[in-house]
């Protein structure tokens, strides 16, 4: 299965392709690698934090829609103890 392409997570996109992007993140990329691990192919681009990043600039949407979706992935994501680094490098002091 191809990667997912982080640059379809723009927090300019239109609402209803943004929405579309990350329902397909969750779905076909996050869940089919459960048996990976949580994160699944996305561990090292979380690692990079790239992922994380821009699925935080998502929170700010007035979308609930997205915003719950982004939480949702966010979740899941933060099982990962790689995932949990990279966030604590990005965000930390």
């Amino acid at each position: 299965m191809p990667s997912f392409d982080l640059s379809r997570l723009d927090p300019s996109a239109h609402n209803s392709a943004l929405f579309a992007a990350l329902v397909e993140l969750r779905t076909k990329h996050l869940r089919r690698r459960a048996d990976e691990g949580p994160g699944g192919e996305f561990r090292a681009a979380t690692q990079q934090a790239r992922l994380v990043r821009r699925l935080v600039r998502l929170l700010g949407r007035p979308n609930s829609k997205i915003v719950d979706v982004t939480l949702s992935i966010l979740g899941n994501l933060m099982l990962s103890e790689a995932a949990r680094k990279a966030v604590s490098i990005v965000y930390c002091c």
